[in-house]
């Protein structure tokens, strides 16, 4: 019955055209949500800067978000990496606005909100996980476990995404289409 994006609250960013120098991650400091393969990709995109929000809700969340800043260091990609933390949800937006793609490298077969809700706002958004496999275009899916596939992707993003997504998004997973949904199953 999709997954209820209030598309209203997501105003579409300009068109975004390469190259795709500000990308953006939203999500906890998890393993399984892959920023390790965001950090990685980055030395192969030496023009692109990576911010990252997130909670920190467990304490694996805790030890993770340490790692990965070493782990930022020690590939030389630091100075290009912002670490930050939680963000209000009325904040979101306003980084979508500011951003030139969303980077989702969460594993396996999770169905991040946060990919809907930056196709909901016209961005190109690159995710690893197959789920989205129906919601993105070829040239927007990478495969999680290669940070070469991420940067691969990033440089060959030719732009046109954006008003596509958000139509699919408003067809299949907004807050319109799922009380539809449920009103047809009634």
């Amino acid at each position: 019955v999709g997954h209820g994006i209030d598309v209203a609250a997501l105003p579409c960013v300009p068109e975004r055209r390469p190259p795709l120098r500000r990308l953006l991650g939203l999500g906890r400091y998890a393993p399984v949500k892959g920023w390790e393969t965001a950090l990685r990709a980055l030395t192969e995109l030496p023009d692109a800067t990576l911010s990252l929000h997130g909670p920190l809700l467990t304490e694996s969340d805790e030890a993770e978000r340490p790692r990965l800043e070493r782990l930022a260091s020690e590939l030389g990609v630091d100075a290009r990496v912002t670490f930050g933390g939680e963000v209000p949800y009325a904040q979101v937006p306003q980084l979508f606005g500011l951003a030139d793609a969303v980077v989702n490298a969460t594993r396996g077969n999770a169905a991040d909100k946060v990919v809907y809700e930056a196709a909901a706002a016209c961005l190109p958004v690159f995710a690893a996980s197959p789920v989205f496999d129906t919601l993105l275009p070829e040239g927007l899916r990478f495969h999680g476990d290669y940070p070469s596939s991420l940067a691969e992707k990033i440089r060959n993003y030719d732009g046109g995404a954006g008003a596509p997504l958000r139509a699919r998004v408003e067809a299949e997973h907004s807050a319109a289409a799922r009380d539809e949904s449920l009103r047809a199953l009634r």
